[in-house]
C-alpha cells in the first residue's frame, strides 16, 4: 500500500509540474516567435514590401506562417544582392528581381529579356511581383531543404545545393562552390542588414 500511495504521489507532483510550466509558458512567458521573426526582417521600401508580399502569398502554401515570414525577408536581401539594390539593367529592364533565368513554359515569365553572361537569357515579368513568385514557388519545390532555413548562410547553402541539379546560382569558374556560397551570404548579409 506504501509503495502505490509514493508512485501516486509522484504521478500528482509530476502533473503539477507540467501545469505549473504550462500556465508559466502561456501567461507569463509571452510566445516572442512572431515577434522574433517579425523583428528581424522589416520591407523598408515600395519593391521591397511587393516582394515580401509575393513571397509570403506562396511560401504560406508550403511553409509556416513563421517560415515563410523568415524566408521572404531573405529572399528580400536575395533580390537586393542580385540586383546591386534594384539598380540592374536585368532588374530595370526585366522587372527581374532575382537574376532568374527564361525557360519556356514559365507560368509568371514574359518572355525572354536581357542576355546573360552565360550565354543564355533572363526572363522577363509582367512585375516584380511574378518574379517574386517564381522564385517562391522554386523555393517551395524544394520544401525539404529550404524547411530547415534559419540563418542567411543556411538560405544561400540551400539556394545553392538544396535541390540537387537545380542550384539556384553559378559557380564562377574561378570559385570553389563554397566560396560562392560565402560571396552569397556576405552579399546578403550586407543587403539584409542595411
Amino acid at each position: 500500500m506504501k509503495v502505490s500511495y509514493i508512485i501516486y504521489l509522484y504521478i500528482v507532483a509530476i502533473l503539477i509540474g507540467v501545469a505549473v510550466l504550462i500556465i508559466y509558458r502561456r501567461y507569463v512567458l509571452p510566445d516572442r516567435t512572431n515577434d522574433k521573426i517579425d523583428d528581424m526582417f522589416t520591407p523598408k521600401t515600395n519593391t521591397e514590401t511587393l516582394i515580401y508580399k509575393a513571397a509570403i502569398e506562396r511560401l504560406l502554401r508550403k511553409f509556416t506562417e513563421a517560415q515563410s515570414k523568415l524566408l521572404a525577408g531573405f529572399m528580400v536581401a536575395q533580390s537586393k544582392h542580385e540586383t546591386a539594390n534594384y539598380t540592374s539593367n536585368v532588374f530595370k529592364n526585366n522587372n527581374n528581381a532575382f537574376g532568374y533565368k527564361y525557360y519556356k513554359g514559365s507560368l509568371y515569365q514574359l518572355s525572354a529579356g536581357t542576355g546573360s553572361p552565360e550565354g543564355n537569357a533572363y526572363a522577363k515579368y509582367r512585375n516584380v511581383q511574378d518574379s517574386a513568385r517564381e522564385v517562391a514557388d522554386w523555393i517551395g519545390r524544394g520544401q525539404t531543404a529550404f524547411s530547415a532555413v534559419k540563418t542567411i548562410a543556411d538560405f544561400a547553402t540551400a539556394l545553392k545545393n538544396g535541390r540537387p541539379g537545380y542550384e539556384y546560382y553559378h559557380t564562377p569558374s574561378n570559385q570553389t562552390a563554397q566560396a560562392s556560397i560565402n560571396n552569397y551570404i556576405k552579399g546578403m548579409t550586407y543587403y539584409y542588414n542595411a
